[in-house]
């Protein structure tokens, strides 16, 4: 089953907040992304979020990240289709005729 950002951040909001999870297929992605890390011990097992998914969680999650490539997506598309570079070829060709003389 694919599972949506919102829901992977409220896992990792979960771990974040000290109370854990139980569905193991969202635990098992957060795993493999390397945010969450399983421990075992005499005592038992443990599984809490490591120190990269807290600094993953705190700038935006999932769902940050998606929309931080989005806008960086767009950004690139303005500066290379909105003639961005051919004014910047024209401002230099028209300069450089000024100094030429």
């Amino acid at each position: 089953m694919r599972y949506s950002d919102k829901d992977k951040d409220n896992t990792l909001a979960a771990y974040y907040n000290g109370a854990g999870y139980t569905d193991s297929d969202l635990t098992a992605i957060l795993k493999a992304d390397g945010y969450i890390a399983t421990l075992t011990s005499p005592n038992g097992i443990v599984t809490r979020i490591t120190d990269s998914g807290i600094a993953f969680y705190t700038n935006g999650g999932y769902v940050g990240a998606k929309a931080e490539r989005d806008r960086k997506s767009r950004r690139d598309f303005r500066r290379n289709n909105c003639g961005y570079n051919r004014f910047i070829e024209w401002r230099d060709i028209r300069f450089s005729r000024w100094n030429i003389g």
